[in-house]
């Protein structure tokens, strides 16, 4: 129940249900987890990286809470920790295209775009049918200047994902400043 009310945003009644859930079993590091993303929803990150902390004390190979994990850091601006745990998510699981997506992100807000690029098409390589992965792709190489792989990339993400506003607004501000 704690998932279902999670994905529908109200968190109150989430974090309510994984509560219980880990009242009634103190080993559900998936509750623990659950617990985290709802804190990190919340912006509670002290208490985000308490709660996948204790999931993976319960769990010391679920992939799932250290990338969590990476990205709370990420958004503390701890890109230097965010790095480490998003690196032993995909220690844990290499196949996890998420993390390795989550970590180019991350080499990007470094200034590291040669390894952002590299793990973000290990992420395309994975799982090519992930709209968001080319358009984060596509940034980098708006970063980079170089609008034709950007809008290459763009097009892709809608070819994926048609209806996604976000790539649309994206292309068609590429396209207004191509023109001017």
């Amino acid at each position: 129940m704690a998932l279902y009310y999670r994905d529908r945003g109200d968190y109150k009644t989430a974090f309510a249900y994984a509560s219980r859930a880990v009242e009634l079993s103190s080993k559900n590091y998936n509750a623990y987890e659950n617990l985290g993303t709802i804190s990190a929803y919340l912006k509670n990150y002290d208490e985000a990286i308490s709660f996948y902390n204790k999931a993976i004390e319960l769990n010391p190979d679920f992939y799932l809470a250290y990338n969590n994990l990476g990205l709370v850091y990420s958004y503390m601006n701890d890109l230097n920790s965010s790095i480490f745990y998003l690196k032993k998510a995909i220690q844990i699981d290499p196949k996890l295209s998420k993390a390795h997506n989550d970590l180019g992100t991350v080499y990007a807000q470094t200034g590291n775009f040669d390894a952002a690029i590299e793990e973000i098409n290990k992420a395309i390589e994975i799982n090519p049918y992930e709209a968001d992965y080319y358009y984060n792709l596509a940034v980098i190489y708006e970063l980079l200047t170089d609008e034709q792989k950007t809008e290459e990339l763009l097009l892709k993400a809608l070819e994926i994902e048609p209806d996604n506003e976000k790539v649309r607004n994206k292309l068609n501000n590429l396209k207004s400043t191509d023109t001017t």
